[in-house]
């Protein structure tokens, strides 16, 4: 199998998002990386799906074992023909291969140490081998420089242990984008400080380092070996000593260098010992600070199974005591032994709980603790090309908060199924429920196609229960680097059908209906109250917040638990919301996207990812907004006009009029010719012209209205572009121009590269005269004056319209095809246009160019996503549904997950208690007093009131139940009733319901029974100002089933 493997390119549209997260230098490493996987079970087959997903060039598999029908329960790619008859490692081969066809790929019918070592990387999941033979492989790999990953599944328990070598290099410790920033001064001292200009925080941290650039006075800093800093203030940090260097003048942008580090890891015999490799650290990876030590407890007892294996060649058999004391006496004994030497690694005293639940349940694998060490051992892989930090070098993980209450009569004997280690630690109760429950999940993508596996292998679903799954997207070839239950024959089918079928072929119990409905408002009738109160349970796998935000705001309505999650390439988080109990998804948001101030794009860029910015408001204007335009006008060109004149000045309109009728121009022209003279015309605007006309403005020698340079600190002085054909981007520029020009139009293009050279060259180029213009240099005075030139507007626009009048009658606005910007098609030249555009801008600019990639990938908003955190993570989320299941309610039990893969990063904490709404003395909105009824309320909580009602009544009640006057009632963005006019009593008598339908102008739905209202009142005694919940006004019955 070890054949020399050959090179091969990168395939940007399947590793699009990936790339995102690991950058094109690391997944050119990545795809050189031969590896080895040692064992198929549960968490060997999620550990070998996710690597051959992430691309590396080889994934040879071992695993002889013939499969029992139990290993249906964690192994996706095992069906009950495989029990007893093939291997794992034979069974499994085929749909692997078909993850991935840039991966190599061979089964291995005999595994020996020798062979072991011609792989870069050897990754152990099932005891195969006995901890001893590990021990002597782990030190012939270390020999040779190999890297070796041991991880096990037993129960609710797993364990990952990394060894890359006596000197691991790391290349990108975080994975973080490095930063770099306008530097205001630098002061000359023993102990440098850098200021950064006041507009942008900079991000740097202790250790950080960085390096500068057109620092003017103290030159030496710009050829200068990157400096180590010292994290000062949000503003400052400092660099060393600065004495001896010429004094700071100005300018100067510092940015972030990524330095290569070191990290020695122990051997496995040793890690054993002593578990904590670094000296700074005291204790070992606690993910949950609630059950502090659990990391140590593991650890023992993890070496007393592997003993127990090692003595008597197998695990300890499921839920028995007798092999479970065994072990007890086995860690007992290695603990005292490891207590007569400071060096190693002991505990107190045996936690026999903890222990007891490592071995009752050391031979059973379950899918959510497999898709969780599945996630991480295979991004431990990736690490071994030097991206990111490895776990150094344990990671210990349990759910034991999630096993059935120790008093439970439940029965765990298991039935022959592929459900028996569920069955073992949850009892057949538990399954019974599982199967029986009413799930719905929004979404189909990463993280519902991990979803629906685990679901299938747990058994949720699969007797009188259904999972309902909605998803309107289709498949692309970006998807199915992470939504591994698609193929590349299923583009552009739907996801939800393609995913639902897909995990029902994982297991035919499994039932499941795909819709490819958005759930929307305008989608109630479908996803009606019916529909909502038959549910369990709700899982979020969207990846949009107003999706969420919908979502969650359903399940509060309803009260349904919703279990919500999200990644960010190698972070993930999931939240649990409990009824009652727990803070809901909208209660926290993540902070608003950074977006750039329109006068920083147009005229004063400082960053790359400013001028791409810039290409991508060309295009949309361009390519789409303008013929858009024209086509619009050519339908209704008096309408058009009107809506226009409306919506911008007699200067706007003009400026898109001129716009407008270029393109007029060149359709009736129907010439390629002309439009690549139009492209040249446009280079000579954009990168010469304009800049030109803004030096004018603004000379290099301007000041600031407070007499200091103009172009100082963020605002960099540009200069112009000659055209040059023989230069890439130069002619990129035209040839995406032109060729986008045609498309819009319909006019066929010419391919030959020479002969757009020469028509661009031989393109007559008038000279450039400055204008008169009021440019703005903030957002602030853009809004208060338009840039124009001084002149007749109207008189131009009326002489434009009469040509365009001319011209208009002989073009078809059918054959006008604006265009939205496609980033996952390369041979549109979308990406093209905007990747020209942005670095020509760069370099007026003299901003760092980038690749087409990083165009790519910022103009097409791409969010970082990778399958290991998007397992791993869904791994703890299905855990917490177990937990939903068997009924529990108590905060304890929950963990809301906090994970980083890039640095070992693990946090669990107990989720949050919803904020309460309470009385208040002084509210500052108001200017007074607030009283809550009922007092410290939450999000939750409802007022309910049953059976139609009158307006009268309605306030009736609300006043002999709460004491309260109410003076308004609305529903939605209607006000039913309002106190305060004259005409308020016509209402009183009428059906709340009835005056709604009203001023709606249409009637409520028949599914429909409730309505959500809102008052506003006082207290009856003293007029205090009150706040109450939403009131759930059942105004009637249904008699009709609407479920979906």
């Amino acid at each position: 199998p070890m054949e020399k493997e050959s090179k091969q390119e990168i395939d940007t549209n399947l590793y699009s998002r990936q790339i995102g997260a690991y950058g094109l230098e690391a997944m050119g490493k990545l795809m050189k990386l031969k590896c080895l996987l040692v064992g198929l079970r549960g968490v060997g087959i999620e550990t070998a799906k996710n690597l051959v997903l992430a691309g590396p060039g080889r994934v040879d598999i071992f695993d002889p074992t013939l499969p029992e029908i139990r290993d249906l329960g964690s192994n996706f790619y095992l069906k009950p023909e495989h029990v007893a008859k093939v291997s794992r490692a034979e069974a499994c081969i085929a749909p692997l291969r078909e993850l991935n066809n840039y991966v190599k790929m061979d089964v291995i019918k005999e595994l020996s140490d020798d062979l072991a070592l011609e792989y870069d990387l050897v990754i152990v999941t099932e005891l195969l081998l006995d901890i001893e033979q590990l021990y002597k492989l782990n030190e012939k790999l270390r020999a040779k420089n190999k890297g070796m990953i041991l991880t096990l599944n037993m129960g609710l328990c797993g364990f990952a242990f990394t060894d890359f070598g006596e000197k691991h290099i790391i290349y990108d410790k975080n994975g973080e984008d490095t930063r770099s920033f306008i530097v205001s001064h630098i002061s000359k001292e023993e102990e440098g400080v850098v200021t950064v200009h006041e507009d942008k925080r900079h991000t740097f941290e202790d250790g950080d380092f960085v390096k500068f650039k057109e620092v003017e006075g103290m030159t030496e800093i710009n050829d200068h070996e990157p400096f180590e800093i010292k994290f000062k203030g949000p503003f400052s940090f400092s660099i060393g000593d600065t004495s001896k260097l010429t004094d700071y003048v100005g300018g100067g942008i510092v940015e972030q260098v990524k330095m290569a580090s070191s990290l020695q890891f122990k051997s496995l015999r040793e890690s054993f010992i002593q578990p904590i490799c670094d000296k700074k650290a005291d204790m070992l990876i606690n993910a949950d600070l609630r059950t502090f030590g659990r990391a140590e407890q593991l650890h023992i007892a993890l070496q007393a199974v592997l003993e127990f294996h090692l003595k008597n060649k197998k695990l300890p058999e499921l839920n028995s005591q007798n092999d479970a004391d065994e072990v007890l006496k086995l860690a007992e004994a290695l603990n005292e032994e490891r207590k007569k030497n400071e060096e190693h690694f002991s505990v107190e005293e045996i936690d026999k709980d903890v222990l007891f639940h490592l071995c009752k349940h050391a031979q059973a694998q379950i899918s959510p603790i497999s898709g969780i060490f599945g996630g991480v051992v295979a991004q431990e892989c990736v690490k071994f090309i030097g991206k990111y930090t490895p776990l150094h070098q344990w990671l210990h993980y349990d759910c034991f908060e999630a096993l059935p209450p120790a008093d439970a009569m439940l029965d765990l004997n298991p039935e022959n199924s592929r459900y028996d280690d569920m069955i073992v630690i949850f009892g057949k109760e538990t399954l019974q429920k599982m199967k029986d429950a009413k799930l719905f999940m929004i979404g189909a993508g990463a993280l519902g196609c991990e979803f629906l596996k685990g679901f299938a292998l747990m058994g949720a679903c699969c007797g009188n229960g259904l999972l309902t799954n909605t998803d309107h997207d289709t498949i692309e070839i970006s998807n199915l680097n992470r939504q591994f239950l698609f193929k590349r024959n299923d583009v552009g089918k739907s996801k939800s059908t393609i995913a639902c079928g897909a995990a029902q072929d994982f297991n035919p119990e499994f039932k499941c209906k795909a819709l490819e409905q958005k759930l929307v408002a305008e989608t109630e009738d479908q996803f009606n109250d019916a529909f909502w109160d038959g549910l369990d349970i709700v899982i979020g796998a969207v990846d949009n917040i107003n999706a969420r935000l919908f979502v969650d705001q359903k399940c509060v309505w309803h009260h349904k638990p919703l279990l919500e999650s999200g990644t960010l390439g190698p972070k993930a988080n999931t939240q649990v919301i409990i009824p009652g109990k727990t803070q809901c998804w909208g209660d926290s948001q993540d902070p608003p996207e950074e977006s750039f101030p329109m006068c920083t794009l147009r005229n004063f860029p400082n960053l790359i990812e400013h001028t791409i910015e810039w290409g991508r408001h060309i295009f949309h204007g361009t390519f789409g907004d303008r013929p858009g335009d024209l086509k619009n006008y050519l339908q209704d060109s008096e309408g058009f006009m009107k809506q226009l004149a409306q919506s911008t000045t007699s200067s706007g309109q003009l400026d898109v009029m001129k716009e407008v009728q270029s393109l007029s121009k060149l359709k009736t022209e129907a010439s390629f010719d002309k439009c690549i003279e139009h492209a040249r015309f446009k280079f000579q605007q954009y990168f010469h012209d304009d800049i030109l006309q803004l030096l004018h403005a603004f000379p290099e020698d301007a000041k600031d209205k407070e007499g200091n340079p103009f172009w100082s600190g963020p605002k960099r002085a540009p200069s112009p572009l000659k055209f040059n054909t023989e230069d890439e981007i130069h002619f990129l520029f035209i040839k995406s121009y032109a060729n986008l020009l045609s498309f819009i139009l319909g006019i066929k293009p010419v391919k030959d590269d020479n002969y757009v050279k020469k028509v661009a060259l031989n393109t007559p180029i008038v000279e450039f005269k400055p204008k008169k213009l009021n440019i703005a240099t903030t957002d602030e005075e853009m809004k208060e004056n338009v840039p124009m030139e001084i002149g007749d507007e109207e008189q131009q626009l009326s002489d434009l319209l009469k040509q365009l009048k001319i011209e208009a009658t002989k073009i078809d606005f059918g054959q006008i095809v604006p265009v939205e910007f496609e980033k996952d098609d390369d041979t549109n030249f979308h990406v093209d246009f905007i990747h020209a555009a942005s670095n020509l801008r760069a370099k007026n600019y003299r901003i760092t160019e980038c690749d087409r990639h990083k165009t790519k990938f910022v103009a097409g908003k791409i969010i970082p996503a990778i399958a290991t955190s998007t397992a791993m993570i869904v791994g703890c989320v299905q855990i917490e549904f177990l937990k939903l299941i068997q009924g529990y309610t108590d905060l304890e039990k929950f963990k809301n997950t906090f994970v980083n893969l890039a640095i070992s990063l693990y946090v669990c904490m107990e989720p949050s208690v919803p904020n309460k709404v309470s009385s208040k003395e002084h509210d500052p909105v108001m200017g007074g007093p607030v009283k809550a009824i009922p007092e410290d309320y939450t999000i939750w909580d409802t007022i309910k009131i049953d059976g139609s009602k009158t307006i009268q009544e309605l306030l009736d009640l609300l006043k002999e139940k709460y004491n309260v006057a109410v003076s308004l009632v609305s529903c939605g963005q209607y006000t039913v009733y309002n106190g305060y006019t004259a005409s308020k009593t016509q209402r009183l008598p009428r059906k709340i319901e009835e005056v709604f339908e009203e001023i709606d102008g249409k009637k409520i739905p028949e599914w429909k029974s409730i309505i959500a209202l809102e008052v506003a009142a006082d207290t009856a005694d003293d007029m205090v100002d009150v706040t109450m919940p939403t009131i759930r006004y059942k105004f009637r019955q249904i008699l009709h089933n609407f479920h979906l």
